[in-house]
């Protein structure tokens, strides 16, 4: 098993508790962000991301054009040429 698949509520929990800190707001916190994270992850997928990082070049109005892998600072010079 990854060490990603292991933390969760509880742990985030037990660290609260270690750390002294407010334990229901870190766990309220801790399921906010993860599900933002699923939210941005499945709209990255929809547009064709496959990992990170990557970026997406907007010139004028056009559409934005995916750049995976982010391209160098050579490569973006020579597109504004």
């Amino acid at each position: 098993m990854n060490e990603q698949a292991c933390f969760g509520m509880e742990t985030a929990g037990l660290f609260a508790e270690q750390m002294d800190l407010n334990k229901a707001a870190l766990t309220d916190c801790s399921a906010n962000k993860a599900h933002q994270v699923d939210v941005d992850k499945k709209y990255g997928e929809s547009l064709g991301m496959q990992g990170t990082p990557t970026v997406f070049i907007q010139y004028g109005n056009g559409e934005p054009i995916l750049q995976s892998p982010a391209p160098t600072a050579e490569q973006l010079a020579a597109k504004t040429k």
